[in-house]
């Protein structure tokens, strides 16, 4: 009888623990990104937005499913790149998208990924001839950047007088208008950028690095969280889930 009663009452102790485990709310992670098309972008074609279903691109669209197969909750809102980069390091369950994982970074951020491949690349107007073969020509050239682009630092730190600007749709109208002689882009967003202005595409002159874009979660995010999400990632990625989105955007 008494064995009974204690086999009753583990019994009892272990099905409170299951279903107060299986009750665990997971906090709703609030991901950050910025419209660069087209990777992130508004449907509206807006600066901002507050909702996930008017985000889409190729890491927005990959970053939604992942969150959905993994069965973690999530907003998504698009900002300004600073602010988006900021947000994501103030409080746990934050995060920032398409981030370029640098040895400068690796450890501001947890990081899931790499979600796409990228390439940093110095575009000209189309037909002009320019001879760069290396980093060091760039220094000739009057080059236009985006303010806090991983590309545009990068070429600063190397000694490239890059002219910043907030605003990267406005270095496209200074390559066509010759205020500037190169813009530093991406090669799918260098070109969309220029279709959705109804410029010609610039020219690839120069590629100058390759590079992978990743989710970059706050630090105090639970590690069994960013552990899902990278396995997830990884199924994804084997099941062809991944390179189905990267073609609806080429």
């Amino acid at each position: 009888m008494i064995a009974h009663s204690f086999h009753s009452l583990l019994l009892a102790l272990t099905l409170c623990a299951g279903s107060a485990s299986a009750a665990e709310k997971v906090e709703t992670f609030l991901l950050v990104t910025e419209n660069y098309p087209p990777y992130n972008m508004s449907m509206n074609n807006s600066e901002y937005e507050h909702s996930g279903d008017q985000i889409y691109g190729v890491s927005a669209d990959i970053v939604k499913m992942l969150f959905e197969r993994a069965k973690l909750p999530y907003n998504m809102k698009l900002r300004a790149w600073h602010y988006a980069f900021e947000h994501a390091q103030r409080k746990a369950y934050r995060g920032v998208f398409s981030t370029t994982r640098t040895e400068e970074r690796e450890s501001m951020f947890k990081w899931v990924g790499p979600l796409v491949e990228d390439s940093w690349v110095a575009f000209s107007r189309p037909n002009e001839s320019m001879s760069i073969t290396s980093i060091d020509d760039l220094k000739k050239y009057r080059v236009g950047g985006y303010k806090g682009d991983i590309a545009s630092e990068y070429l600063i730190e190397k000694g490239v007088n890059v002219s910043l600007i907030d605003d990267d749709t406005l270095n496209l109208k200074r390559l066509y208008g010759k205020y500037i002689d190169l813009w530093i882009s991406g090669p799918y967003s260098g070109p969309y950028y220029a279709k959705q202005a109804g410029y010609p595409s610039p020219q690839p002159a120069y590629v100058f690095n390759q590079a992978e874009m990743y989710l970059a979660l706050n630090v105090d995010t639970p590690q069994k969280y960013v552990d899902l999400l990278n396995e997830t990632l990884a199924k994804m990625r084997s099941e062809g889930k991944v390179d189905e989105i990267i073609a609806r955007y080429r």
